[in-house]
C-alpha cells in the first residue's frame, strides 16, 4: 500500500531517444518515506531535467 512508510527508499528516472540512446539518469535515495511522495518527487526531477535539456516532445512511463 502507498500510505506505508517504508524504511528506505530508492527511485530513478532515465531519459532516452527513440533509439534508447542514454541522454541522462538520476538515482535518489530517501531516508523513510511514504512511496507515493519518492514516486512523486521522482517524476518531477525527471520532468525539470527534461525541461532544462530543452526537451519538448517526451512520452512518460512508470514501473510501479
Amino acid at each position: 500500500c502507498y500510505w506505508f512508510v517504508k524504511e528506505r527508499v530508492v527511485a530513478a528516472y532515465i531519459i532516452r531517444e527513440e533509439r534508447s540512446d542514454l541522454i541522462k539518469e538520476e538515482t535518489i535515495f530517501f531516508g523513510p518515506a511514504m512511496v507515493w511522495i519518492t514516486e512523486c518527487t521522482t517524476l518531477r526531477n525527471g520532468l525539470l531535467a527534461a525541461e532544462q535539456l530543452q526537451i519538448s516532445n517526451l512520452e512518460v512511463e512508470g514501473d510501479n
